[in-house]
């Protein structure tokens, strides 16, 4: 009996086939009606965080077509595949340019010497330089009124260059759209 399993299990690999079962009654661990505990953690959390396949209605054939598709996706995607990195001006991987693309050229609150700051920290340390940062950390009970002053500056600069990226992605649009 283990050794059918085993076969199965094979197939279901090499065909990128998953058995989707449609259930809806019991304890079991279910999303639309699609039993989860016979999906890979990936396809399990595809249904569990993408609510607008609900219309679907336990449709087995459906998901399977959508697992096959997210397959093909996810073939496609190398998360060693050497890129471009314009912000280093070198080859990295994905993850390290998205992670160079949130940096953001700005001065440190306290001596105004030009530094690298995180878009989506609120950190005081990612408003001073190194040196400051010795002095002025997020250790201390009390914040410089200068390092307040530069986040908030901080936040309005990106405010602003987001719009703008936006406003040059809408551009975009309506002149392709236009094509």
């Amino acid at each position: 009996m283990v050794h059918h399993v085993i076969v199965h299990v094979v197939t279901v690999k090499t065909n990128l086939m998953y058995k989707v079962r449609k259930i809806n009654f019991g304890w079991y661990k279910r999303r639309y009606g699609i039993l989860l505990e016979n999906l890979p953690p990936l396809k399990q959390k595809l249904l569990l965080n993408n609510r607008h396949m609900k219309w679907l209605d336990s449709d087995t054939q459906a998901f399977e077509v959508i697992f096959k598709v997210e397959d093909m996706n996810g073939h496609e995607k190398n998360v060693n595949k050497a890129i471009w990195n314009p912000f280093r001006e070198t080859f990295t991987t994905l993850k390290e340019l998205e992670k160079d693309a949130d940096l953001i050229s700005w001065n440190c609150g306290i001596c105004k010497v030009p530094i690298k700051s995180r878009m989506d920290s609120k950190k005081v340390e990612n408003f001073v330089c190194s040196k400051c940062s010795k002095a002025h950390n997020s250790r201390n009970r009390s914040v410089d009124g200068r390092i307040i002053d530069t986040s908030i500056k901080f936040t309005k600069h990106c405010k602003h260059l987001l719009k703008k990226e936006q406003r040059e992605f809408m551009s975009y649009a309506k002149r392709s759209s236009k094509a």
